[in-house]
């Protein structure tokens, strides 16, 4: 992709938005500036972008980092900080995504980080992972090979400085008050329509309660 209008995080917004509701209206592209996503493996494997690791390699390669190339220098779109300093905005969903390849490509934009600091609405999370295994895709091979527990627990301290409450699936519940926020405990494997929107009325729920509260 190319040109100033195309953001290679386009797909990457529907994963942390303003939930208003459970569809999609509302949502703005995080940034207009192109940047580089790239993995780091170990050995003579390098540097990868990431399409290369993800779609060729089908992430076999052992993960030792990653690099937004360009994000220190890009601006997030102006509509999507004004989205998160809306005072009628109910809440922020990080959902149940990759927290190295979804989330943080958007938490590396200046000023994203700081924007989820000070927004008024409650920031809420969803695990990735279930049980000590990720449903879908790589989440728990990247937590093992950098060194960090497979776990909800984990993916909760990645978002620390932000969040205000996370929703952990019923298979956690035992480590649900060793957590240091606010933790609602759930069904949150997704297969249908029906799932999704119990998993949102229950973050969005969550939100509430943590509003009325004040946090």
């Amino acid at each position: 992709m190319s040109g100033p209008n195309v953001s290679p995080w386009r797909n990457s917004i529907a994963t942390l938005h303003r939930a208003q509701s459970f569809a999609s209206r509302g949502q703005k592209p995080l940034s207009n500036y192109i940047c580089k996503h790239r993995w780091l493996g170990r050995g003579a494997d390098g540097w990868l972008a990431f399409q290369r690791y993800f779609v060729e390699q089908q992430c076999r390669p052992e993960v030792l980092g990653f690099s937004f190339e360009g994000a220190a220098a890009a601006t997030p779109h102006p509509d999507f900080l004004a989205a998160l300093k809306n005072p009628a905005l109910r809440a922020v969903v990080i959902c149940p995504s990759n927290p190295f390849i979804s989330i943080d490509p958007i938490l590396a934009l200046s000023g994203v980080r700081q924007a989820l600091r000070d927004c008024a609405a409650p920031v809420i999370a969803v695990s990735p992972v279930i049980g000590g295994k990720a449903i879908k895709g790589p989440t728990a091979k990247m937590l093992h090979e950098l060194g960090l527990e497979v776990s909800a627990a984990e993916v909760a301290r990645h978002y620390q400085e932000f969040l205000d409450g996370y929703v952990i699936d019923d298979a956690d519940a035992g480590m649900a008050k060793a957590l240091s926020i606010p933790t609602v405990v759930a069904k949150t494997l997704m297969l249908s329509l029906a799932d999704r929107e119990r998993v949102a009325t229950t973050a969005l729920a969550m939100a509430d309660r943590l509003s009325g509260a004040g946090r």
